[in-house]
C-alpha cells in the first residue's frame, strides 16, 4: 500500500488547485471568472463542491483505514500515541467536516472557515516518517535559540525607543517614529533590509550624524545576531541529528548482531546454506526485502549464484564460515543507501549481450577502441552546438527572429532529428542490455535525465512532423536539444563538487522543500479564507497604496496558485512590507494581518533556510575533505601495509578491499552468468560449488 499511500497523500494535497476558494463558498457569485474579471488568478477549472467533498471523503476514510489496519498488524505492541493519535483526531474531524458540507457548504465551522482544507498539511505531516522526524528536530532545536531571538526582539523594542525620542519633532519621527507600532515595524523592515536606506533617508539629509543610529542598528542586529541565530539554530539541528545518528547506528548495530546470532551454528560462524538462505530472503520483495519491496521479482536461482559468491569473497581464509565482522562488512553494503542491488538477473539474449560489449569495451576502430560513453559526448557537443548555430540563424542580426530555420521542412530541423534517433537508439539498448530496472536504479540521475529528456525529445519531433508545427513547439524542440549539455558538465571541474553536493543534499533538500511547501500550504489556505476576494484592483481599502501604486494586483490570494506565488514572494523578503500594508488595509484585525506576515518570515527565513543553509555549508566542506581523501587514496593505493584501523579495528586498507571485493560481486555479475548455467545442488560448507534450489 505504500506508493498508493504516497499518491493520495499527494492528492489530497493538490485538491486545493482544483476546488472551489473557501472566500466564496456563501456565494459563488464572488469566485474569480468572467463576472469578476478583477479577481483574476491562474484560470484553473474548479470541482463542483459535492466533488471535492465526496473525494476528500474517500481520502479521509482511506487514512482511518491504514490506521486500522496497522492496528492489526501490530495487534498488542500497537499504541496510538504522537503523531498517529493527532493524525487520527485530525482526519475523523476531517471527515466531518466533509460530511457536514454535504448539507452546509461552509462545514462545521461558521463562515468560510473549512477545517478539512486547513488540516491536510498536518495530516500529510502525520503520515510520513522522515518528514515527522525532520519537523520534531526544528521543533527541539527552539528551546537552544529562543534566547537568541529574544534578544533580537529586544534589540528591536530599545531601538524603536530611542528613536522615537532622537527624532520627535522631525521629519523622521512624523514618517516613520510617531508611534510604538510604526517604530518597531520600521525597524523590523530595517532588520529584513527591505526598506534600507529609505526609512533614514530623511534623519540622514538632515544630520550626517544619523548614519550612527541606524548603522549601528543594522550591525548589531543584522549582522550580529542574525548570524549568531544562524549559528545557534545550526548547532543546535545539528546535536539533534547526532543523537538521531548514534540511535539508529546503535539498533543497527544491535540488530546485526541479533541476525548473527540467529544464522551461526555453534561454531560461531556463518555457514554456507545459511548464508544463502539469508540472502536470498533478503533480496526478495516478495518475503520484504530491504529497500527493494518496489522493484521487480526476485529471481532467486540468480540470487542464490550472487550469495555464494558474496561468500567466497568474504571467506578469504577457506575456513567454511563468516564470522561477525566479515558479516558486518557484507550488511553495510547491503544496507548502503548510495549502491543499488539489483535482484534480477541482467537480459541474457544474443543483442543484448552484442551491445554490452560495445557499451562496456567501447568500438573497435582502426586497431583501437574508441569507449562509448566519449563517443556519446562527443555526439552531444556537436547536437548542441549545431542547435546553436540554428539559434544563431533564427536571430538574425537585426534582432528580428525568422520562423524557417526551424521549420520542419529546414535542413536544421532533420539534422537535430537525426541526432534525436541516435539518442532514442542508444537508450533503447541500454535498456534493453541492462533491464529497465537496472537502467532505472543504476546511475540513477543520469539514465533517468536520459529517458525523460530523450523520450519527450522525440515525442515532440514526431509530433512537429505530424500537423502543422506551432512556433512555441518547435522552439520547445531546440530547447530540449539545448538541455542535453547538461550531460558534459561533468568535464567542467568546477562543476564536479557542485554535482556531487547536490546529490548528496537530494533527501535533505527533499524534506525541507517538503516542509516548506507544507508551510506555504498551510498560510496560503489561511490567506485565501481571509484575504482573498480582496485584493484587487480598485479596492477601496487600497487606494493610494503601495500595493495599488506598484501594479502588484496580479499577487493576490483570490485561488490556491496564485496564493503560494505570494507566499513565495514573502519569502523573498523584497518588498515584503508592501504586501503586509496590504493584508492589514484588508483585514478587520490588521495587527493579525501583521502577524501573519511576521510569523512567516520567521519559521520560514530564519528557521527552515537558516537550517538548510548551515547544511549546504557543513556539508560542502565535509565534501571537500573527502574528495581530498579519496585524491590521497588513489595515490597510495598500491600500498598494502597500513598502520590505520577500519571502523571494525582491523587494517582500513583490508576493510576497504573487502567492501570493494563485495560490491564487485553484487553490480559486476553479468560477465559470470555462464559460471551457473548447470544445476545447483548444495554440498558441504567447505566446498563452493554450488547451492541447492
Amino acid at each position: 500500500l505504500k506508493p498508493l499511500t504516497i499518491f493520495i497523500k499527494y492528492a489530497m494535497l493538490a485538491m486545493a488547485i482544483f476546488e472551489v476558494p473557501s472566500y466564496c463558498l456563501t456565494d459563488l457569485t464572488m469566485c474569480p471568472g468572467p463576472a469578476n474579471p478583477q479577481l483574476r488568478g491562474m484560470d484553473i477549472p474548479v470541482m463542483p463542491l459535492e466533488a471535492s467533498n465526496m473525494i476528500g471523503i474517500c481520502i479521509w476514510c482511506y487514512f482511518i483505514g491504514i490506521l486500522w489496519l496497522r492496528s492489526k498488524v501490530l495487534g498488542p505492541l500497537h499504541e496510538l500515541t504522537g503523531w498517529h493519535g493527532l493524525g487520527l483526531f485530525l482526519t475523523i474531524m476531517a471527515l466531518v467536516d466533509c460530511i457536514v458540507s454535504l448539507l452546509n457548504t461552509t462545514g462545521i465551522v461558521p463562515g468560510t472557515f473549512r477545517i478539512a482544507r486547513l488540516v491536510r498539511p498536518v495530516v500529510f505531516l502525520c503520515f510520513s516518517k522522515p518528514l515527522r522526524q525532520t519537523f520534531s528536530r526544528i521543533i527541539d532545536t527552539i528551546p537552544d535559540f529562543v534566547d537568541v531571538l529574544a534578544s533580537l526582539v529586544l534589540t528591536i523594542f530599545f531601538a524603536a525607543w530611542l528613536g522615537i525620542l532622537l527624532y520627535a519633532e522631525t521629519p523622521e519621527g512624523e514618517n516613520f517614529f510617531r508611534t510604538w507600532a510604526s517604530s518597531i515595524s520600521n525597524l523590523w523592515i530595517l532588520f529584513t533590509t527591505a526598506n534600507n536606506p529609505d526609512v533614514w533617508v530623511l534623519a540622514y539629509d538632515k544630520n550626517r550624524a544619523a548614519a550612527i543610529f541606524f548603522c549601528g542598528f543594522l550591525i548589531i542586529s543584522f549582522f550580529l545576531l542574525n548570524n549568531i541565530l544562524l549559528a545557534s539554530i545550526y548547532d543546535s539541528y545539528k546535536e539533534q541529528l547526532k543523537t538521531m545518528i548514534k540511535h539508529f547506528y546503535h539498533n543497527q548495530r544491535i540488530a546485526t548482531e541479533h541476525a548473527f546470532n540467529l544464522l551461526k551454528d555453534e561454531t560461531g560462524v556463518i555457514r554456507v546454506d545459511k548464508w544463502v538462505s539469508f540472502f536470498t530472503y533478503y533480496t526478495d520483495p516478495k518475503k520484504g526485502g530491504h529497500r527493494l519491496e518496489s522493484r521487480a521479482n526476485s529471481d532467486v536461482r540468480y540470487n542464490k549464484k550472487r550469495a555464494l559468491q558474496v561468500f567466497r569473497a568474504l571467506d578469504v581464509d577457506r575456513s567454511g564460515g563468516i564470522d561477525m565482522k566479515e558479516f558486518r562488512l557484507a550488511l553495510d553494503v547491503l544496507q548502503d543507501t548510495d549502491v543499488y542491488i539489483p535482484v534480477t538477473r541482467p537480459p541474457r539474449t544474443a543483442v543484448a549481450k552484442f551491445f554490452n560489449s560495445i557499451f562496456t569495451n567501447g568500438i573497435p576502430i582502426c586497431g583501437g577502441r574508441i569507449k562509448w560513453h566519449i563517443l556519446e559526448d562527443v555526439v552531444i557537443f556537436a547536437d548542441v552546438l549545431t542547435a546553436f548555430v540554428q539559434t544563431v540563424q533564427y536571430v538574425n542580426a537585426g534582432g528580428s527572429q525568422v520562423r524557417d530555420p526551424l521549420d520542419t521542412d529546414h535542413f536544421w530541423f532533420w539534422i537535430l532529428f537525426a541526432f534525436n534517433c541516435f539518442y532514442v537508439f542508444e537508450v533503447t539498448m541500454k535498456i534493453l542490455v541492462m533491464g529497465f530496472e537496472r537502467f532505472w536504479y543504476m546511475k540513477v540521475f543520469t539514465n533517468r535525465f536520459d529517458f525523460f529528456n530523450v523520450y519527450s525529445m522525440f515525442a515532440l519531433s514526431v509530433l512537429c512532423l505530424t500537423g502543422e508545427a506551432s512556433n512555441e513547439l518547435l522552439r520547445l524542440v531546440v530547447l530540449q536539444h539545448i538541455l542535453r549539455a547538461v550531460r558534459l558538465l561533468s568535464y567542467v571541474r568546477p562543476l564536479q563538487l557542485i554535482t556531487n553536493l547536490i546529490v548528496r543534499l537530494a533527501p535533505t533538500y527533499y524534506r525541507m522543500g517538503v516542509l516548506l511547501l507544507l508551510f506555504f500550504y498551510v498560510y496560503t489556505v489561511i490567506g485565501i479564507q481571509v484575504f482573498g476576494g480582496n485584493l484587487y484592483v480598485g479596492a477601496p481599502a487600497l487606494a493610494d497604496s503601495g500595493y495599488e501604486g506598484a501594479g502588484y494586483s496580479s499577487m493576490h490570494f483570490n485561488d490556491f496558485l496564485s496564493g503560494m506565488v505570494m507566499m513565495f514572494t514573502l519569502m523573498m523578503i523584497n518588498n515584503w512590507f508592501i504586501f503586509t500594508d496590504a493584508f492589514m488595509r484588508v483585514s478587520a484585525v490588521p495587527y493579525a494581518a501583521a502577524a501573519f506576515s511576521v510569523s512567516f518570515f520567521v519559521i520560514v527565513n530564519m528557521v527552515v533556510l537558516n537550517i538548510l543553509m548551515a547544511l549546504i555549508l557543513d556539508c560542502s566542506a565535509t565534501l571537500k575533505e573527502e574528495m581530498q581523501n579519496k585524491a590521497l587514496q588513489s595515490l597510495d593505493g598500491d600500498e598494502e601495509e597500513t598502520t590505520e584501523t577500519g571502523p571494525l579495528g582491523g587494517p582500513q586498507n583490508r576493510v576497504y578491499k573487502y567492501e570493494a571485493m563485495i560490491r564487485h560481486v553484487l553490480l559486476g555479475d553479468q560477465e559470470s552468468d555462464d559460471e551457473f548455467d548447470g544445476p545447483i545442488t548444495t554440498s558441504s560448507a567447505i566446498s563452493y560449488g554450488s547451492v541447492g534450489k
